[in-house]
């Protein structure tokens, strides 16, 4: 009780204090060069707070005292000011936390703002035939990084929250575990009854598929990338993370009234082996924007004497990738005065912070999906498997060292080149196309990478 009533007592982060705090935490990580996220024992070291503490100021369930807080803003060099966070408010002994939207089933604090969207209305209609005509129970939204998933899972969550309870929105950005995750969301859904868990992650996942078999719930999982482990194949799992699987498995496999949406740069293996396009486990590949978006997107940073010409230029250069041809614009309107031609015109693609976005990714993967990569750049046009494999098993370059040639060829001997192809092409950095004349399949590299 003691423990209760002090969290009630407490405060929480307002919508500007949590976006202020992960803004700087980002801008952090990018300085650092950081391949993933901080989880929360990063978090724990660089502000001298415990875990726990942690959890409850990102997820703003709990309060906590306002010297934590001003801890947790000072370990990012920020200073707390009385807008960064408000006093919890109790009413019927439920913890109700500031929200923009005031309906009690809307639990999306983290989503990303959607009053300014661009598009995408075949995926949206795509998303709400899925979700509320077909019943899907686990639908997954697959992309290369900046490629506009979270906004995305975002405005379909507005859409369609007339059709659920309750809508719940989870960030995984900082890795936390999946025993905090279903926790919160068997005291959501269960009024604050289900309070002694235990530790079986099994049983608990069993009580909470038992809840959404009950409720018609709107669960978004964002940047579920962040609990993969990097130097192996796509989908696996952080060491002490591998309950997730179990965790997707059963919600995709388990009749129940819910949905599960969930965002990620490369697709969990236990979605890959359960999904199909007549299942209710189903998986969409979120491509870039075509030229009104753009020229919106421009419009909005001050560009707007505008080529279609220039801008599908832009557009094969960088996949439509929003997050890239945002930093674009910026720098055509500080260096070139907006004029997009005097840009092109330098041939650079690739640099500063668009260069630093795909690194990170590209740090993720293997030895072998780094040499897969590498030969496809060489190639530069889509190639057949059987292609590569002749360019991986003799190669091109006197000036490579012969022990590196000889490393490489024993391991695709020993692995699969379609195992590194298929984990590629989960991670979204390559491209399939079908070649008619040969009737065989072709890879290249996404545009950008």
């Amino acid at each position: 009780m003691t423990g209760r009533s002090r969290g009630k007592r407490g405060v929480i982060l307002t919508n500007e204090g949590w976006h202020k705090l992960n803004n700087a935490q980002q801008i952090q990580e990018s300085k650092e060069n950081s391949v993933k996220p901080y989880t929360i024992e990063n978090l724990s070291e660089i502000t001298r707070l415990d875990p726990t503490t942690i959890s409850k100021v990102l997820h703003r369930e709990v309060g906590v005292d306002k010297r934590t807080l001003d801890r947790f803003f000072r370990g990012f060099g920020l200073e707390l000011n009385p807008s960064d966070y408000a006093k919890l408010d109790v009413v019927n002994n439920k913890v109700e936390k500031p929200r923009d939207n005031q309906r009690n089933n809307y639990f999306c604090d983290e989503a990303p703002d959607v009053s300014i969207f661009y598009g995408r209305s075949e995926e949206l209609n795509i998303l709400k035939q899925w979700v509320v005509d077909d019943g899907c129970r686990l639908i997954t939204l697959i992309g290369i990084g900046g490629i506009g998933k979270t906004t995305l899972s975002a405005k379909i969550t507005k859409n369609l929250s007339q059709y659920f309870e309750c809508s719940i929105w989870f960030s995984l950005r900082n890795a936390p575990p999946l025993l905090e995750i279903i926790t919160n969301l068997l005291q959501v859904l269960s009024n604050g009854e289900e309070t002694d868990l235990g530790q079986n992650i099994t049983l608990i996942i069993n009580k909470l598929i038992g809840y959404l078999k009950n409720r018609r719930c709107l669960l978004i999982m964002d940047n579920v990338d962040a609990i993969f482990s990097e130097g192996n194949y796509a989908g696996n799992y952080l060491e002490g993370y591998e309950g997730y699987g179990e965790f997707f498995q059963k919600v995709g496999e388990t009749n129940h009234q819910c949905c599960l949406l969930i965002t990620s740069r490369e697709k969990p293996k236990e979605i890959a082996a359960i999904e199909g396009k007549e299942l209710p486990v189903r998986s969409l590949q979120i491509s870039g924007l075509g030229i009104s978006e753009i020229k919106e997107i421009f419009k909005a940073k001050g560009i707007v004497d505008t080529r279609d010409s220039d801008l599908q230029e832009l557009i094969n250069n960088y996949g439509g990738n929003p997050l890239y041809l945002k930093v674009i614009a910026t720098t055509i309107l500080d260096l070139f005065d907006g004029n997009v031609d005097d840009f092109l015109a330098q041939g650079t693609r690739v640099f500063g912070d668009i260069c630093n976005l795909i690194n990170r990714q590209f740090q993720h993967l293997s030895q072998l999906e780094k040499s897969v990569l590498y030969w496809l750049a060489i190639n530069r046009d889509a190639v057949a498997i059987t292609e590569l494999k002749n360019d991986l098993l003799l190669p091109k370059f006197e000036h490579r060292n012969s022990n590196e040639s000889t490393l490489e060829l024993k391991s695709i001997n020993q692995f699969s080149l379609l195992e590194i192809l298929d984990s590629l092409h989960r991670r979204s950095l390559i491209e399939k196309t079908r070649d008619d004349i040969h009737n065989s399949s072709k890879f290249s590299l996404q545009p950008v990478v």
